[in-house]
């Protein structure tokens, strides 16, 4: 019988896994979070980051929405962290719109998440110079109405979500809500790699965080997707 919080993890996974992308099509990640969110700045540098450097950017198309728990008035974006925040959203947001591959744009938005300062745009421009990208394009782009389109579309796209986001961050792979269970993002994505596709050497190592060894159910399900036949580690 599978443990209580498990069901939600495998729930998940056989929604994850029943609409997979096809063979020539990458598996869709998408966050929706805010600047200066410490935990959206912690799955930056840790579970986003991880698939980047673990072999999965030619596998995945990353999109970040940068809006979060932000609200309109009539003076403009409020965003949960203040001004500041506003500003690193837009930066965000404009690094996509300027720079759309994640090779290019990544990179500097993990720069301004490590930073942990609470003026990104403080940042910006060292964060631009070590990434390759032009810092006064990000500037200017943050600072005009590029940025508040940017912004329009993303309360748009954070607000359209079904179902609603309850916190941030927010990860959804292949359309399908995470929930609580975001940090698990690298199971996911093993999962919808298209069978028969080769996958990233990663997606073959056993699940080392406590999260992980926590919700056995998925990863057993996530585990034999990839390998095409059961296979846990003994611990589990």
């Amino acid at each position: 019988m599978l443990a209580r919080g498990a069901i939600l993890p495998l729930f998940l996974a056989f929604a994850v896994l029943a609409c997979p992308a096809t063979a020539s099509a990458a598996v869709q990640v998408t966050l929706y979070g805010e600047s200066l969110c410490p935990y959206c700045r912690a799955w930056i540098l840790e579970q986003a980051s991880d698939l980047f450097d673990q072999g999965f950017s030619s596998y995945i198309e990353f999109r970040y929405v940068a809006w979060g728990n932000a609200h309109r008035s009539h003076d403009g974006p409020q965003c949960q962290h203040g001004a500041a925040e506003c500003a690193g959203n837009d930066l965000i947001n404009c690094a996509q719109a300027l720079y759309p591959a994640q090779a290019l744009w990544f990179p500097y938005v993990r720069c301004l998440a490590r930073t942990g300062t609470r003026a990104p745009v403080a940042g910006s421009d060292a964060c631009a110079a070590s990434s390759g990208l032009a810092a006064s394009a990000l500037i200017e782009c943050a600072r005009g109405d590029r940025a508040r389109r940017l912004a329009a579309a993303a309360r748009e796209a954070t607000a359209a979500l079904r179902p609603r986001h309850e916190g941030v961050p927010w990860v959804l792979v292949n359309g399908v809500a995470l929930g609580d269970h975001a940090e698990l993002v690298r199971s996911y994505v093993c999962a919808a790699v298209p069978a028969g596709a080769p996958r990233p050497a990663a997606c073959f190592d056993p699940p080392t965080s406590a999260a992980a060894r926590a919700t056995p159910g998925l990863l057993r399900l996530a585990w034999r997707g990839v390998l095409g036949r059961w296979w846990a580690p003994a611990a589990w």
